[in-house]
C-alpha cells in the first residue's frame, strides 16, 4: 500500500488543462470526482485519450483501474498504523475491484492510497510531455517517441517538450 496527493480537477475541464495541471503540480495524474463515482486518471490514459478524440472534457475519459471511496475517514488515516487497517482498507479496495481508494479530498488535493506502491509510482512524478509541431493532439511521452530523433509517433514530425 502507498500513499499519494494528486490534484484534483474539475469534471467540465478539458485534457489540455489535466496536462497543465499535472505539468504545475508535479504528478503524472489528476483525482476527478463524478456522480458516477471517483477517477484517478494517469497521464498515459490522458495524452492517448488526447490523440484519439481530440481535447475532450476530462469526465469523459474512461478510467483503466477502479477507484474507490473509503468508508471512513478514520479508517484512511489508520490504514499506515495498523495492520488490521490495512486489511480492512485492502479488503474493500479488494470487493470495488480498485487499486487506488479516496482517503479525503482537502481544497484541491485527493489524498490517495492505492493497493500497491507500483501505482503509486505511476502517478507521483511528473513525466516529460512532448507535443507534436504538426498536430497539437498529438502529445506523448518520451518513451512513446519515434527514436532515433524524438519524433511523434503518428505523423513523423518533430516535437516540442511541455
Amino acid at each position: 500500500m502507498d500513499k499519494i496527493d494528486l490534484p484534483c480537477i474539475d469534471a467540465d475541464a478539458r485534457l489540455n488543462d489535466a496536462i497543465a495541471l499535472m505539468k504545475n503540480k508535479g504528478r503524472s495524474g489528476v483525482f476527478v470526482a463524478l456522480p458516477s463515482g471517483p477517477r484517478v486518471l494517469d497521464a498515459d490514459l490522458i495524452l492517448h485519450t488526447l490523440r484519439e478524440k481530440g481535447n475532450l472534457k476530462i469526465s469523459a475519459v474512461k478510467p483503466r483501474l477502479a477507484t474507490v471511496t473509503l468508508p471512513n475517514k478514520r479508517l484512511a488515516a489508520r490504514a499506515s498504523s495498523t495492520a488490521k487497517a490495512r486489511i480492512d482498507v485492502q479488503k474493500h479496495m479488494d470487493e470495488g475491484r480498485a487499486v487506488y481508494a479516496v482517503a479525503r479530498v482537502v481544497g484541491r488535493t485527493a489524498h490517495i492510497l492505492t493497493r500497491h506502491e507500483l501505482y503509486g509510482d505511476a502517478v507521483r512524478g511528473a513525466p516529460t510531455m512532448w507535443r507534436c509541431k504538426t498536430d497539437p493532439d498529438h502529445m506523448w511521452l518520451t518513451v512513446d517517441l519515434i527514436q532515433p530523433g524524438n519524433k511523434c509517433r503518428d505523423d513523423g514530425s518533430g516535437v516540442d517538450a511541455v
